[in-house]
């Protein structure tokens, strides 16, 4: 019988390396969260432009 829900795994490891990059940030004066939110704002609106749209780009 399968779960009800899939639970996204990733390796310790990965989690470590995500945590220490979040550190770093931190240690510059950045805020992880709001880095992480501009990243995948600016991936969503790529090709949401006028231009993007109107060229069928």
């Amino acid at each position: 019988m399968g779960g009800f829900f899939s639970y996204p795994r990733i390796a310790l490891a990965d989690a470590r390396k995500a945590r220490e990059a979040a550190k770093d940030l931190l240690a510059d004066d950045h805020d992880p969260s709001a880095e992480k939110k501009q990243a995948k704002r600016a991936t969503r609106n790529a090709g949401n432009s006028f231009e993007a749209v109107a060229t069928g780009a």
